[in-house]
């Protein structure tokens, strides 16, 4: 079954457009990766560690400060939402961690 040849040089147009974005929004991204960043690798590592270890408000201060410094990155919000979970480890019989 043969493909229309207009029909494939559009879609490979609308591939090379594609990567093309792909490749202008890498250049223009403002932050770059976190973990380049060796404090902020450390807020993470950090958050991780005092999560694992269910020392709650460490975690969470460390993921704030994560919230503060990138708002526009979801790692701090992520290991904020982290912190619930251990929060419902250390208190299973909280009534309202059961009901959230």
């Amino acid at each position: 079954m043969s493909r229309d040849p207009e029909l494939k040089k559009k879609e490979r147009e609308g591939e090379y457009l594609n990567m093309f974005a792909f490749i202008v929004s890498l250049l223009f991204q403002s932050t770059g990766f976190i973990y380049q960043d060796s404090h902020a690798d450390a807020l993470i590592r950090g958050a991780m560690q005092a999560s694992y270890e269910l020392r709650i408000a460490d975690s969470r201060a460390g993921a704030k400060e994560l919230e503060e410094l990138y708002p526009d990155h979801p790692a701090g919000f992520t290991l904020t939402a982290e912190t619930y979970w251990g929060g419902g480890q250390v208190d299973s019989g909280n009534p309202f961690i059961a009901t959230a």
